[in-house]
């Protein structure tokens, strides 16, 4: 689908159905309201027939189960901060919203780990690592927004991922949900779990095999300083020149 251009046809072929989603869950079809739906901060855009606001990992759990019984299109949707359509509704369908999923559950100094919900806001559970001096260190330069389920979603890197990587290396569980509803817990608070490496393969899929409903994060000791230093550079050459020497020299 070309940038800019709507969908076609519905992902909802029964309408109808929508006014049978399960009880409990918020449900937005005004077209007003869908228009912050449409899109992410890239170009695609992509009109949704309802977005779903859900409060709780049963309620993701009922709208996937009823999503995939009537073969309709479902898009998990964080803080749509992406750029590259992951979040966008290019067929119609159901945008799965978890904007009140947002708590950070618990956080394990001795383990180093914390366990939040997928519509936790980055830099949200960074300060509140930061409390217990630790630090989540993926920054996907959006970090006062992005969640970390979007994070999980696109495995994000960001200007840290340099020195520290990417997304991925920071997710060491993950409660997932699968099409028919089933839950599934992978990985956990033990680092390198001994079985196949289920966590990274979700990592970075984009929704396309599962949704998240909790992830247990790694977090590093808060370094005990940092500081910033802006230099100017005469060209494009020069400035890539200083940053390949910097590494070179051993300063990451």
């Amino acid at each position: 689908m070309g940038a800019g251009k709507l969908p076609v046809r519905s992902g909802v072929e029964d309408p109808g159905a929508l006014a049978r989603l399960p009880a409990g869950v918020s449900v937005l079809t005004d077209p007003l309201e869908l228009l912050t739906y449409q899109r992410d901060a890239g170009l695609e855009i992509g009109r949704p027939d309802a977005v779903v606001l859900v409060r709780s990992p049963e309620d993701v759990q009922r709208v996937v189960k009823w999503a995939g019984d009537r073969n309709t299109p479902l898009i998990s949707r964080g803080a749509g901060t992406g750029t590259s359509g992951g979040a966008v509704a290019s067929c119609g369908g159901i945008v799965l919203s978890f904007a009140r999923m947002s708590r950070t559950l618990f956080v394990d100094v001795d383990d180093r780990i914390a366990v939040v919900e997928p519509g936790a806001i980055n830099q949200a559970v960074d300060e509140t690592a930061g409390r217990a001096g630790l630090f989540f260190p993926p920054d996907p330069a959006s970090g006062r927004s992005s969640t970390i389920g979007g994070n999980i979603a696109e495995n994000a890197g960001g200007p840290r991922c340099a020195k520290y990587g990417v997304t991925a290396n920071y997710i060491q569980g993950l409660t997932d949900v699968l099409a028919d509803g089933q839950t599934l817990e992978l990985g956990g608070s033990v680092l390198d779990r001994p079985e196949y490496d289920f966590v990274g393969l979700l990592t970075g899929s984009e929704g396309t095999l599962a949704v998240t409903t909790a992830a247990t994060l790694r977090l590093l000791r808060r370094p005990p300083a940092n500081s910033v230093l802006m230099a100017g550079f005469a060209s494009v050459e020069t400035a890539g020149d200083a940053v390949s020497a910097i590494i070179a020299a051993g300063f990451i």
